[in-house]
């Protein structure tokens, strides 16, 4: 939605990222910002086609990411253990995610600061859930 984007512009980006399938797009409408040059151009775009642009990639995004994020299962990856959910479960990061913004690992033991190797038995969309890599 930045000033000036035409519905093929948005078209284009769409097509790239369907083409180049990031494992992970971050999203947001454009906005204003007082006294920044961008604030000031032409063609400024309504709100609700900014939200909508924003909403498709998102959709692009999450398919693609669900579709790279199956793609670990029977994988084995380490996780850098970080805490507990407040139902207690037991979650961490592989190297693939970054803080914040990226899915997490649950998995079944570790210790917090512990880099455990476990083997990826399901996902949703960003997360996945990992059992220990000599469970078998």
């Amino acid at each position: 939605g930045f000033p000036g984007e035409t519905d093929e512009d948005f078209e284009e980006l769409c097509a790239f990222l369907e083409d180049v399938e990031f494992d992970y797009v971050g999203v947001f409408p454009y906005s204003a910002e007082e006294g920044t040059k961008a604030a000031m151009l032409e063609g400024q775009l309504e709100e609700a086609v900014k939200i909508e642009r924003a909403q498709k990639i998102r959709d692009i995004s999450d398919a693609i990411g669900e579709s790279r994020v199956s793609a670990r299962i029977g994988a084995d990856v380490d996780v850098l253990v970080l805490g507990r959910e407040e139902d207690g479960q037991l979650y961490g990061r592989a190297m693939c995610q970054a803080p914040e913004v990226d899915g997490v690992v649950y998995l079944e033991r570790g210790a917090v600061g512990e880099v455990v190797r476990v083997r990826i038995v399901d996902t949703l969309v960003y997360e996945m859930e990992g059992e220990p890599a000599d469970a078998e």
